[in-house]
């Protein structure tokens, strides 16, 4: 059993906090914290906490806290332990560039989120700056909207400001010069192999005939590569490198190829494209990148291939930071081919069920909740698994204190109440921390869910704000008439909400396409589209749509 100093403390404690008046709610969650056990005494310990509160709110600010310094000093010099970002290797205050560097191929996902603020929130520490490089060197695959969908979420949505924008693919030309530049030093060879073969004669570790081509032979076919005298795929460039290497990436890789694929951007202007590694090592140099902060998913032979690259460009050293992939589970289709069947099937980006950023924000997910989650994984070389609830929670932690509760009933039931007290309105609070109330008009007809009965068969429970009501029932029977046991509150009572017959039709969109329709409150017609809302007991809910007499919401969390 919790003993009175304990609920002393924490009565104490929540007055404290909230201007000399304790709120019961937050109570409850800290005294089970404290003592899990503590559950099955409810029923006595509420009644104590109420009682307690009545005599706190009672006692001046100042008087509550010296009695909270007597029997529980260290509330006053709690830290909070932040987990903060470790240092970067090699940092000088001032000087730190880090990059995002999405691929417009697919839609921003909420692992795009988390890698793009470890760079940015890296490169703030260290008041250094931070490059938005939208690596568009993929005729195929690389579009328009892909690039909106990037720009939106990273400059709008988490509000990142980076120190500029680049997109490779204007660089093109520049990266010519350096193919070139790799072509007159015989580091580099224009090779008629079928993709096929190369790879066959990679894992033999053997080179093909053309590596000993002379630099004049070399320097003559690219320049009729560029002039488009060859068909797509007939030659490519590669990089001489070590064939004997047991890094595959180093057996003389692809630096350039022929892709004859109108690009979103460039059009029909270039027919020869670099290769990925190739582009990225010119970027990083050219950003003037100090700290490249990568997942680890791209291993350390692509660092090593990029590596030398560099050196035999004369570029300068850089540090490769690698950490572990973010997988939030509860949003695995962050596969582009999955997201792209189904849009396929009609499903639009910002569809509740995708893993998009567009999605979540049309969720009601706020930025401030990626960006606590970046300091909190920060650089962990581990795979970061991130369950969807963990999402919700850091969600909820921010915008709880500021969101409004409204009553919502899914799968109704109409109830009559006998000896129902003469209450015209019942008064509720908009918010359990905030003075604000809200009237909902009453009456002995009102709207219950129907598992609620179900779940309180033959007991006695409480229509928050109104009164109680004891609901009778046969084994398997559902009474629709109820019977009112008093408008004074009970301690104990299980506490279900409801709605009159004066409200308003509400569908709620669920993350698994399904909808859950039910009514609501009237009050909640007021409301603006993008309002979040917490539907007590139901949970967090964004207002998407508003029509006539119907309100659509797109769940959260809990």
């Amino acid at each position: 059993m919790v003993d009175k100093k304990t609920i002393q403390k924490h009565v104490l404690a929540n007055a404290v906090q909230h201007k000399g008046k304790a709120q019961p709610g937050a109570i409850v969650g800290k005294i089970l914290a404290e003592d899990p056990k503590a559950k099955a005494n409810m029923k006595q310990i509420v009644p104590q906490i109420h009682e307690t509160i009545k005599e706190i709110n009672k006692l001046p600010a100042e008087k509550q806290k010296s009695l909270l310094k007597k029997i529980w000093p260290k509330f006053f010099h709690r830290e909070k332990k932040e987990r903060g970002l470790s240092e970067l290797p090699g940092a000088v205050m001032g000087k730190v560039v880090t990059r995002m560097p999405p691929g417009p191929s697919n839609y921003m996902t909420a692992g795009h989120a988390l890698s793009f603020l470890i760079n940015y929130i890296y490169a703030q520490k260290y008041k250094g700056k931070c490059v938005l490089r939208v690596e568009d060197t993929n005729p195929d695959k690389d579009n328009q909207e892909a690039v909106d969908s990037f720009r939106d979420g990273i400059l709008r949505y988490l509000s990142i400001k980076p120190s500029k924008t680049v997109f490779v693919s204007d660089d093109i030309p520049k990266m010519y010069k350096e193919i070139e530049k790799l072509l007159n030093k015989n580091q580099a060879y224009l090779c008629a192999c079928s993709a096929d073969k190369i790879s066959k004669l990679r894992r033999k570790k053997q080179a093909c005939e053309h590596r000993s081509q002379t630099t004049k032979q070399n320097l003559e076919l690219w320049k009729k590569m560029l002039a488009g005298k060859f068909k797509q795929n007939e030659y490519t460039t590669r990089l001489i490198g070590k064939m004997d290497a047991n890094n595959a990436t180093l057996r003389d890789p692809v630096i350039a190829r022929i892709n004859l694929t109108p690009h979103y951007k460039q059009k029909a202007k270039y027919i020869v494209w670099p290769a990925y590694d190739l582009a990225v090592t010119c970027e990083e140099e050219w950003c003037g990148i100090t700290h490249v902060l990568r997942s680890n998913e791209f291993g350390n032979e692509r660092i090593e291939l990029q590596k030398h690259i560099a050196k035999l460009l004369g570029f300068k050293d850089k540090y490769y930071i690698q950490y572990g992939r973010f997988n939030v589970s509860g949003l695995e289709k962050s596969q582009g081919r999955v997201l792209r069947a189904m849009v396929s099937k009609g499903a639009r980006w910002d569809d509740p069920r995708m893993p998009t950023l567009l999605a979540l924000e049309r969720r009601g997910f706020v930025k401030e909740t990626f960006y606590e989650l970046a300091k909190q994984v920060g650089l962990s070389k581990t795979p970061t698994k991130i369950d969807e609830k963990t999402l919700g929670a850091i969600n909820r932690k921010i915008i709880d204190p500021v969101t409004p509760r409204y009553f919502f009933v899914a799968d109704p039931v109409k109830i009559h109440i006998d000896h129902m007290p003469n209450i015209k309105f019942a008064k509720l609070k908009i918010h359990p921390d905030k003075p604000q109330t809200r009237q909902i008009k009453a009456s002995k007809h009102l709207f219950v869910e129907k598992k609620d009965l179900v779940d309180h068969l033959k007991q006695e429970v409480r229509l928050k704000g109104l009164c109680n009501i004891v609901i009778p029932a046969k084994p398997g029977v559902i009474h629709k008439k109820v019977l009112c046991s008093g408008a004074a509150p009970k301690y104990g009572l299980p506490i279900i909400q409801w709605v009159p017959t004066d409200h308003i039709l509400v569908d709620v969109l669920l993350t698994n396409g399904k909808t859950t329709s039910g009514f609501a409150e009237r009050n909640i017609s007021n409301l603006t589209v993008g309002t979040m809302v917490q539907f007590e007991r139901f949970g967090f809910c964004r207002l998407d749509k508003k029509e006539k007499d119907r309100l659509t919401f797109i769940w959260g969390h809990q």
